[in-house]
C-alpha cells in the first residue's frame, strides 16, 4: 500500500513540475537527478542508486525528493544483508558557483526480521561529484547512529543546469 501510495505522488509531482504552466510563470525550473554512491561505514560499504525529482530556483537553490536504494556490497551487520530503500526530502543551493551544499531528511526501508522504518539524515556538498554523510538511526543497536560516508555522482538534467553549463 505504501509502496502504491508513494508511487502515485511521485508521478503527481513529476507532472507538476514538468508542466509547461509551472516553468512559464515563475523562476521555478524542475528538473531529474539520477545518481550512484559509493559509501562506507562501519557496518560495512554499500553502493546507492537514486533518483530526485525537484525544482531550481533561479538563485540555485533547490529542493527535491529522493527515491533510493543501498546495496550491500560487503555487510558485517546482519540487518544490513539486503540493503535498504529510502525516501527523503533535499534541498540546498550553491554556496560558490557550482558548487553545492545541502542536507535532507528522510526514513528508510528496512527488512529485518520484519520490515523496520527508521529515520535519516543526510548531509551533502560538491558539484556533479559529491561527498555525502548518510545517518541512519537504528535504536537496535548498542550505537543506534549507523553513519556510511562515501561519494556520489549525480546527474541533473534541468533547463537551468543546461543553460549554466552553454553560458
Amino acid at each position: 500500500m505504501l509502496k502504491k501510495q508513494f508511487t502515485t505522488t511521485s508521478l503527481f509531482i513529476l507532472l507538476l513540475l514538468l508542466s509547461k504552466n509551472t516553468t512559464a510563470k515563475s523562476n521555478i525550473f524542475p528538473y531529474i537527478s539520477p545518481g550512484i554512491e559509493i559509501g562506507f561505514g562501519k557496518h560495512g560499504a554499500n553502493l546507492t542508486t537514486k533518483i530526485s525529482v525537484g525544482v531550481n530556483l533561479d538563485d540555485f537553490s533547490f529542493v527535491n525528493i529522493t527515491y533510493g536504494r543501498a546495496i550491500p556490497v560487503k555487510s558485517v551487520s546482519p540487518s544490513f544483508k539486503n540493503g535498504y530503500r529510502f525516501v527523503e526530502a533535499e534541498g540546498g543551493r550553491s554556496l560558490y558557483s557550482a558548487f553545492i551544499g545541502g542536507g535532507g531528511a528522510g526514513v528508510v526501508f528496512l527488512r529485518d526480521e520484519k520490515l523496520v522504518i527508521l529515520p535519516k539524515v543526510t548531509l551533502f556538498a560538491g558539484a556533479l561529484l559529491f561527498f555525502r554523510t548518510d545517518h541512519i538511526f537504528y535504536p537496535k543497536y548498542k550505537d543506534p547512529v549507523i553513519g556510511s560516508y562515501g561519494f556520489m555522482f549525480v546527474t541533473p538534467v534541468s533547463p537551468l543546469v543546461i543553460e549554466f553549463f552553454e553560458g
